[in-house]
């Protein structure tokens, strides 16, 4: 069984009560590494901020050198602080909304997503995939048409902010996440090369599906090429990588 430990900034946050686990003061879990001797938790880090230099983000780097097991994880926490750090999730993030929309799921300007589970049937498989990219306890997907994909922003809710239904729905889900089996993350191993890709997500008929791309970062990487995709406002990163392939139209005068 998982030894899961909650981590929070107020005892008002999530009370013991709401939980079988272990609920920590984030400054306890800091101040007392002795609580931890001979142990390998989980740590679920609910910190109110996850912000540079704020508790959440020390509390999941401390725990991170102490070989703890922790969600989010600080790699995650510094994605999401900006869109540009992301962006290469979208097109995966935006084929998952096309297929929901496409098979009934009801437009709405956002999805709250707690535990890779959704609060609006219809969109398990896109809070599956935005859970697989990024291993948030609560993500909130803004949706934005206007937008390269359809998505306008990727962020983590802070739990304590959570009222009502919604507060139920993430106790929920995280009563089901942490009764079940939790899967280590994949190693991967170092790249001995990086391919760029250039898309164009203005493009209303590109020559690859996001799907294809994802699938050619998935063959690469099992041979050691490390595939990311640029857009023409990144050509200025060229020679960063050691190959480029082009998967937008080019025209005489681009």
């Amino acid at each position: 069984m998982t030894d899961w430990v909650v981590l929070v900034e107020s005892a008002n946050d999530i009370s013991q009560a709401e939980t079988p686990h272990k609920v920590l003061k984030v400054a306890d879990y800091i101040t007392k590494p002795a609580l931890f001797s001979g142990r390998r938790p989980y740590i679920l880090n609910l910190c109110r901020s996850y912000g540079y230099q704020s508790e959440g983000y020390y509390a999941s780097l401390l725990a991170e050198a102490r070989g703890h097991r922790v969600s989010p994880s600080v790699q995650t926490m510094v994605e999401l602080s900006a869109k540009g750090l992301y962006k290469h999730a979208l097109p995966d993030l935006g084929e998952r909304l096309r297929e929901a929309i496409s098979k009934g799921a009801p437009e709405q300007e956002s999805l709250f997503v707690a535990f890779s589970k959704p609060d609006t049937p219809g969109y398990e498989r896109l809070a599956r995939e935005v859970s697989d990219w990024f291993r948030v306890p609560a993500l909130e997907v803004e949706f934005d048409p206007k937008s390269p994909h359809g998505i306008g922003r990727v962020r983590m809710v802070p739990p304590h902010k959570l009222k009502g239904a919604r507060r139920d729905f993430f106790l929920e889900a995280m009563g089901t996440y942490t009764s079940g089996r939790i899967s280590e993350p994949k190693t991967k191993a170092p790249a001995k090369w990086a391919l760029a890709v250039l898309v164009d997500p203005n493009e209303k008929t590109s020559p690859s599906k996001p799907s294809s791309i994802k699938r050619l970062a998935d063959v690469a990487a099992k041979m050691g090429v490390e595939v990311e995709t640029i857009e023409p406002s990144d050509l200025t990163s060229l020679a960063e990588f050691d190959a480029l392939f082009i998967r937008a139209t080019t025209q005489i005068d681009n």
